[in-house]
C-alpha cells in the first residue's frame, strides 16, 4: 500500500512541476491486472485514457481516501 501512495504522490508532483513550468505532458499511474489490460489496451488506442480506473486503482485507493483518475473503475 505504501509503495502505491508514494507512486500517487510522486506522479502528482510530476504533474504539478510539469505544469508549472508550461510543458503540456500528463503522466497517469495505472496499476493493472491481467483482467484490465483488455480495457486499458483500447481506451490507450482510441486515446480516451483520462478517466480510465482499473479494478487494482480504486481497490489500492480506498484504504487511502486517495482518488486517482476519476471515482470508478471503467467498465
Amino acid at each position: 500500500m505504501k509503495k502505491y501512495e508514494f507512486a500517487v504522490a510522486h506522479f502528482q508532483r510530476l504533474n504539478e512541476w510539469l505544469q508549472r513550468d508550461g510543458i503540456s505532458v500528463h503522466y497517469q499511474l495505472h496499476m493493472l491486472t491481467p483482467r484490465d489490460y483488455g480495457k486499458f489496451f483500447t481506451k490507450l488506442r482510441e486515446g480516451d485514457l483520462a478517466g480510465f480506473r482499473s479494478e487494482l486503482d480504486v481497490t489500492m485507493a480506498k484504504p487511502t481516501g486517495q482518488r486517482v483518475n476519476g471515482d470508478h473503475p471503467d467498465t
